[in-house]
């Protein structure tokens, strides 16, 4: 099994991408008057790195 199949027909395996994690959890959404909404993590934000780089695995 190569896994589901993009819109080109071909899994991320077989496109050369890999998975990566994005986030731990979810977020809260809070609906503003004026159609704006609000996004909030559901966990605390580390702080920036000095370079973006730093987060990387190498």
């Amino acid at each position: 099994m190569s896994g589901p199949k993009n819109r080109t027909g071909r899994s991320a395996a077989e496109a050369g991408v890999r998975r990566v994690r994005m986030r731990t959890s979810g977020a809260s959404l809070k609906r503003l008057p004026g159609a704006a909404v609000l996004v909030k993590p559901d966990e605390t934000l580390r702080p920036y790195p000095r370079v973006l780089t730093d987060r990387l695995a190498h």
